[in-house]
């Protein structure tokens, strides 16, 4: 019988590894993201102070 709680104690720590190499691969993943919505932010802001043009939709629209 401890050969089965051997077991099943083996199974829940392969588990638990999965599940943070998961939680790794997600952080570094929302990371990217956002770095890449940072650097479309500024692209945009760059692209409406040298043109003189509005890019971003107005949010007050009813």
């Amino acid at each position: 019988m401890s050969k089965k709680l051997s077991q099943t104690e083996q199974e829940l720590h392969d588990q638990i590894y999965e599940l943070e190499k998961k939680i790794k691969s997600l952080e570094a993943e929302l990371k990217r993201s956002n770095m890449a919505r940072d650097a479309y932010d500024c692209m945009i802001d760059l692209a409406e102070k040298t043109y003189n043009i509005p890019v971003r939709k107005n949010s007050d629209t009813k």
